[in-house]
């Protein structure tokens, strides 16, 4: 089958998720919750140190191999030590390391005190912490944009980014309990497909992960939660279960014109597994594949796109904190309860007027990172336009320059631009390599973004001299940002410069022109050298694309 659904990229792809929730927002009291399903695998808790599904099975693999071969393989040997076990036949010989978990558990860790111990061990690698993306999931619970969240892990951080709202959703530990859930829900719902970290048995074996497409039950039940739900967003997962696919394909061809998402980290989309395409080809028209999103950034940018900023909660604790203690009921005859809430709440409502003069001596930057938060960039500089010259802080100035290039961008604004480029050279004034060289060579790589749009934009000397000034600004950058312990950073540079170096190239004309695409080809192919690699972001395909262009212009 050819694909049929979209694949998108940018900010479209946030605007695209955002519109589906809002028409889902809070259906009509005694409809349903209303709002959106969410599906949560284990890329949605990498940020907090949980290994993924691959990185466990890699962990597996060399526990064994080492039985075999004892000093051979080290703790990053886990693909030499897959294909070590496939040579001496432990495994199958067709399988690939990302579909491997099933199997693996199959063979080494059948029996469930040992799957709980694996699984576990892997949970207490997150240290107990819990990531922006949860925060805002449970957010999004919480303000009636979504009503039920299946997920594929075993760590309970889907459960705490809600219950931090003050919301209990209901539990269904296991994909069996799908037929006990509501489709039309009043009150929030958490499916964990595979069972918890709790569960005395976990579902990690091939049988167990393929049963549930044997259920009719399951595949109804899977139907009625996707009816009534106004879009299904799936983020963090690859798709390589055949039950919990099978039950989403049934599922979406009755319904055939639901619109879902499938959020994927990587750039390439055709890395989709073979279900998750079957899947979106089922999607309605608005559905689509969001290529190079990052779980914690995804989720900010949603919240940005509604204008929720960060969780209300964490905006205010203590009113928070005040509305809970507003509902503990206080028997009449325990004066000692009774007095021992009312100093509870009389501790809170100090603490309130605490925070109500915090609130009025709020430090300017914060309000502004709330309101950028927001969504509300216009409003953000504004804000710290007025305040920048009394705050006198490289922060500040660094902040102002990065929202005048974000509006500068958008608007194709120029004087925005050199309001961008007049906060970097500030901030450089106030911040040296020696105090910070991290910070002073990020602030010259935004500084050479700032450059290189204006070079892009005007013509003539003018331009040609912003573009020399941004060749300039990235070459400082790259004195400290290295390939070895900064790579990201390095590549982004590079690939920066090669775009500054492009364009030089196809502006100038015979030897000099020339001599710049071919500085560009060599930038580019050192920004590759980072970004072409697995799970990299959608730039590696710009940088591509550049390249490409740059070989067919040094051709010509």
């Amino acid at each position: 089958m050819s694909q049929n659904y979209r694949v998108f990229t940018g900010e479209e792809a946030i605007e695209a998720v955002v519109c589906s929730l809002r028409s889902g927002h809070k259906f009509p009291k005694g409809q349903g919750r209303g709002g959106a399903v969410f599906l949560i695998g284990a890329g949605c808790s990498k940020s907090t140190g949980i290994p993924l599904a691959v990185e466990i099975s890699q962990r597996i693999c060399i526990d064994q191999a080492k039985i075999i071969e004892k000093d051979k393989f080290g703790p990053n040997d886990g693909e030499k030590a897959f294909e070590f076990l496939k040579t001496q036949k432990k495994i199958s010989a067709g399988l690939e390391i990302q579909n491997a978990y099933p199997e693996l558990f199959n063979k080494y860790y059948s029996d469930p005190t040992l799957q709980h111990e694996v699984i576990q061990r892997a949970i207490e690698q997150g240290e107990g912490r819990i990531n922006w993306a949860h925060l805002c999931l449970g957010e999004l619970v919480h303000k009636r944009y979504v009503h039920t969240v299946l997920t594929t892990n075993f760590d309970l951080l889907v459960m705490e980014g809600i219950i931090r709202t003050g919301l209990i959703p209901v539990v269904a530990d296991g994909v069996e309990s799908l037929n006990r859930i509501n489709g039309k829900p009043e009150t929030p719902q958490v499916v964990h497909l595979h069972g918890s970290m709790h569960t005395y048995h976990v579902r990690n074996t091939v049988s167990e992960v393929l049963s549930p497409a044997e259920s009719v039950s399951y595949s109804s039940a899977m139907y009625s939660l996707l009816q009534n739900s106004s879009c299904f967003i799936v983020v963090g997962y690859a798709g390589g279960e055949e039950g919990i696919m099978n039950l989403l394909i049934q599922a979406t061809q009755e319904l055939q014109g639901k619109t879902i998402f499938w959020v994927q980290y990587g750039s390439n989309p055709d890395r989709l597994s073979e279900n998750a395409k079957k899947l979106m080809r089922n999607g309605g028209e608005g559905s689509g594949v969001l290529v190079g999103q990052d779980a914690d950034d995804f989720f900010m940018k949603v919240m940005r796109g509604l204008g929720l900023g960060s969780p209300s909660w964490m905006k205010n604790p203590v009113a928070f904190l005040s509305g809970r203690a507003a509902t503990i009921a206080e028997p009449e005859k325990q004066e000692d309860i009774v007095e021992t809430v009312g100093s509870y709440r009389a501790k809170l409502k100090k603490l309130q007027t605490l925070w109500n003069q915090l609130e009025t001596e709020k430090d300017p930057l914060i309000q502004v990172r709330e309101l950028r938060l927001q969504g509300k960039i216009k409003e953000a500089f504004e804000l710290l336009e007025k305040k920048v010259d009394e705050l006198g802080t490289w922060e500040g100035w660094q902040l102002l320059g990065e929202l005048a290039y974000e509006l500068g961008e958008v608007a194709i604004e120029n004087g925005l631009l050199e309001k961008a480029k007049e906060a970097y050279e500030r901030a450089l004034t106030l911040r040296t390599r020696e105090q910070n060289p991290l910070q002073w060579a990020g602030t010259w790589n935004n500084l050479g973004n700032v450059y290189r749009v204006l070079g892009e934009r005007l013509e003539g000397e003018e331009g040609y001299g912003y573009l020399k000034r941004a060749e300039t600004a990235f070459e400082n950058a790259l004195e400290v940002w290295t390939r070895e312990h900064h790579p990201l950073d390095w590549a982004m540079t590079w690939s920066n410069l090669g775009n500054v170096y492009q364009e030089l190239g196809e502006r100038l004309e015979g030897e000099e022109g020339g001599k710049h695409l071919q500085q560009a080809k060599s930038a580019y192919e050192n920004a590759l050298a980072v970004f072409d690699s697995p799970g990299t972001t959608q730039i590696a395909q710009k940088v591509r694309k550049n390249l490409k262009r740059v070989d067919d212009l040094l051709t010509d």
